[in-house]
């Protein structure tokens, strides 16, 4: 059923940053039907808040971080502002709690609200939607989307300005990168809570050892990745041996102008991340290693090349989120299989595709 009229809009997508890209052609959509509306977005920290720092896309934003539990006054505390919002219509994104998603829509009183069904909590919601997990989340947001008759995109997109582009190649400069060269830019983290999706970093030294020598390295990350960054490159710099510029800027910027910088390159490559999220709706082609969480819903949506190996086991991240023990889905990737998917990326026919 299509919404029309003027509108108070919250969209809750309170995950981390790769699912807050899957759920930005969402909002897109949504400033697209409703240009004159007021839309807030609640998120799980302001670091999430740049996925959408685009001039007249969001009004507003307020923050809830329940991963390491939220005290009772805090939440009422919450509550009582979005009440106070009077919010017409409450989105709530693909793969939020199915208990207190639904019931923070209905405490907030908007007269709309719309989300995944995957729990009795569900009838709080005036549209349902069942939740499917065999589909990516991005297609998951745009059924949400299409309840309320919203035409979704598939593929999650960033815009930048001239001058955080110009800021971007500035920076690159600055860390002796060449515009004429292209750059391999490598993520080796996965966040402080899934260690055991990353893939170890002296592969990561053998696969950047093995690039073609007309190419840059540069490494990218937050601050809790700097260490395994450093290592790789310093170890790439000593073996390149000159067969290539390698450089950090690790730990160094906002989530933005990682994005910007991103956009700079021609592919990026790392573990199941939203790293990789940032980088495809950037421009940069990506090449995704998985091993425990499911590609087909959690890869960079419309992403290039995905490297995975095939064990009876996997993926397991439904039934042992915090890890098995002995990742073997990732040890167990060769460099060799990850330099050929991304020479394939780099080939002139990939880049005309692109």
């Amino acid at each position: 059923m299509p919404v029309t009229g003027p509108l108070r809009i919250a969209v809750l997508t309170s995950h981390g940053i790769g699912d807050v890209v899957c759920a930005k052609p969402l909002v897109d959509a949504l400033r697209q039907a409703h240009p004159d509306a007021r839309l807030t977005c609640i998120l799980k920290s302001p670091a999430e808040s740049a996925v959408f720092a685009e001039p007249g896309l969001v009004d507003d934003f307020m923050y809830i971080d329940t991963s390491s539990g939220v005290s009772p006054l805090t939440m009422l505390r919450l509550v009582a502002r979005i009440a106070r919002a009077r919010f017409d219509l409450f989105v709530i994104g693909t793969d939020l709690a199915p208990v207190k998603a639904p019931v923070l829509a209905f405490l907030s009183r908007a007269r709309i609200r719309v989300g995944e069904d995957w729990s009795r909590a569900g009838r709080l919601l005036t549209h349902r939607v069942p939740r499917d997990m065999a589909e990516h989340k991005v297609d998951s947001n745009a059924r949400i989307g299409a309840a309320i008759g919203l035409s979704v995109p598939r593929a999650p997109r960033l815009r930048f300005t001239d001058a955080e582009i110009a800021d971007a190649d500035a920076l690159l400069a600055d860390h002796g990168f060449v515009a004429a060269r292209p750059i391999v830019a490598i993520h080796p983290g996965s966040g402080p809570q899934a260690p055991h999706k990353r893939w170890p970093r002296d592969r990561y030294v053998s696969y950047g050892a093995s690039l073609p020598r007309d190419v840059d390295v540069l490494l990218v990350g937050g601050p809790a990745e700097r260490e395994d960054a450093a290592f790789i490159a310093e170890k790439l710099t000593a073996l390149r041996d000159g067969a290539g510029h390698v450089g950090s800027v690790t730990g160094r910027l906002s989530v933005r102008a990682t994005a910007a910088v991103l956009s700079r390159c021609r592919v990026v490559v790392g573990g199941d991340s939203g790293i990789l999220h940032l980088a495809r709706a950037a421009g940069a082609r990506t090449v995704s290693l998985f091993g425990p969480t499911r590609p087909e819903r959690c890869s960079p949506a419309e992403g290039d090349e995905i490297v995975r190996l095939s064990l009876p086991c996997g993926p397991c991240y439904d039934r042992t989120p915090l890890g098995c023990g002995n990742p073997i889905c990732m040890t167990g990737i060769e460099p060799v299989s990850v330099l050929l998917a991304t020479e394939r990326v780099l080939s002139p026919r990939a880049s005309r595709a692109q």
